[in-house]
């Protein structure tokens, strides 16, 4: 067997911040991070009163973990739905959804997400 390494081990503490409008992420698992084909794991972590607008995932399904806090996730099919910590969202490929974080803290989810063909 080679030495190349094949399980491949992160702290979220130890990767770099994006800051976005609403907060910011830290991509984990990707093409251009780990070489990944066909998963993206990230951490969003929205600031109090932030939101993320309208959008949609072409061609990829997703899964969301509530990890710290309270949010709204919404979806075109379901509307608005309140979450909390260890709530667990499965969002079908095109389906219109948004998160929103209309409290006083921290709102974290993780989002894995993996194409469908």
């Amino acid at each position: 067997m080679g030495s190349e390494k094949k399980v491949l081990k992160f702290n979220l503490r130890d990767i770099v911040e994006k800051k976005e409008p609403w907060g910011y992420r830290k991509n984990v698992i990707s093409t251009e991070l780990t070489g990944s084909k066909g998963v993206f794991c990230g951490l969003a972590v929205f600031l109090p009163q932030q939101s993320l607008g309208v959008h949609w995932h072409e061609d990829e399904e997703e899964t969301l973990y509530i990890r710290k806090g309270h949010g709204i996730i919404g979806a075109e099919s379901e509307g608005d739905m309140r979450v909390e910590p260890q709530t667990v969202l499965y969002i079908p490929p095109n389906e219109k959804h948004w998160v929103k974080n209309p409290t006083d803290e921290e709102f974290w989810l993780i989002s894995v997400r993996s194409p469908v063909k």
